[in-house]
């Protein structure tokens, strides 16, 4: 496996941007070895006839929250802003952890209040941890560990800068008219034969709501053969999913997020749960990124993440997030150890512990 090499062109033009406040997004798309740099002064709100990097938040409810970075300024033009050292940031407090008794307490509780209920909710942690790994070392090793899934480093004054490599697609462009999806969901370490009951039964929850929520934008709709996706320790069930019909990617993008992957099944139902259970705000985790113009798209949902925020040149707090679906039939004992599964290929390469 070729290592993945931010260059210090890449790296000065990065440094330059969060110095200046311009937004920029560092990414490589999934199986692609070009890395593409986009920058500009002050993000787009998301339309029909935008083109750029998208940054939608969890709580993003229509395109007008959703931000575009476009390829405003170049690379070169970037290099080129005069900017300050920086010495040192406003006094931060650190995001704490979620406590595992605590996050136990609240798993018992939701399971039991979907005794009988035909619903998942999926209910996310924080892990906060303070490095002195530099972001663009941390992004080269998870973009070469990743090469499948979409890698992004952005920043922008708004969202705050995040590390993000995600195997989950949102929806895509195949051809014209016609799109890309997959339904995402049920976890399980890697070859641990067949899917129980609990697992299925949560990747069911998500399938049909995609379905569903296509057809509702009036696509013609076709599902796949269930099929396993690895990521690190991880594989999850997944169907590819196309979608036929005249709906833009951005009403399609909007309609299908939150998905039931990070959100839950029936949705509202969902999200009130979350709201009663979380104590922190899931902020870009959960939403989605990636590429989008007038005619096609290639998104992603914005899962395996965290904020990076300086505290001296040389500190950084990494915030990172994951979840899990609930339902009647979960454990939260193995909910928990799901979520450090997941939190570890990240966690390793920021701790310089590499699982």
């Amino acid at each position: 496996m070729d290592k993945i090499v931010i260059n210090n062109e890449v790296r000065t033009a990065v440094r330059n941007s969060v110095a200046s406040g311009l937004s920029f997004a560092l990414f490589m798309l999934p199986n692609e070895d070009g890395m593409q740099f986009y920058a500009c002064k002050t993000p787009t709100r998301a339309n029909s006839d935008v083109s750029g990097f998208v940054i939608a938040s969890f709580n993003s409810e229509d395109a007008s929250n959703t931000l575009v970075i476009t390829d405003e300024l170049s690379l070169e033009s970037v290099l080129n802003i005069p900017v300050k050292s920086i010495t040192s940031t406003e006094e931060y407090t650190l995001p704490q952890s979620t406590d595992r008794d605590d996050y136990l307490r609240n798993l018992t509780s939701l399971i039991a209040s979907l005794e009988g209920k035909d619903a998942k909710v999926v209910i996310s942690k924080v892990l906060s941890t303070v490095s002195d790994r530099n972001p663009l070392d941390v992004a080269e090793e998870y973009f070469t560990l990743l090469t499948s899934c979409m890698r992004a480093l952005y920043y922008t004054p708004e969202t705050g800068m995040w590390i993000v490599a995600t195997p989950e697609v949102l929806i895509e462009t195949e051809t014209a008219g016609r799109y890309h999806t997959m339904s995402l969901a049920g976890t399980r370490k890697v070859g641990s034969g067949p899917w129980d009951k609990k697992n299925r039964f949560e990747h069911e929850l998500v399938t049909r709501y995609i379905v569903d929520t296509l057809k509702s934008c009036d696509m013609t709709v076709e599902v796949q053969p269930d099929e396993n996706l690895r990521f690190g320790p991880v594989e999850h069930l997944c169907n590819h999913i196309f979608a036929t019909g005249t709906s833009s990617p951005l009403v399609l993008a909007q309609a299908l997020s939150p998905t039931p992957a990070v959100c839950g099944w029936p949705v509202d139902f969902a999200k009130s749960k979350i709201a009663e259970f979380e104590s922190h705000s899931r902020e870009c985790y959960g939403g989605f990124i990636g590429l989008m113009n007038a005619k096609s798209c290639r998104l992603y949902v914005n899962l395996r993440s965290c904020k990076v925020t300086q505290l001296t040149p040389n500190r950084h707090c990494y915030t990172l997030f994951a979840g899990g679906g609930i339902n009647s039939m979960s454990n939260p004992m193995s909910e928990w150890d799901e979520t450090e599964a997941k939190l570890s290929t990240l966690l390793g390469i920021i701790t310089n512990n590499p699982s």
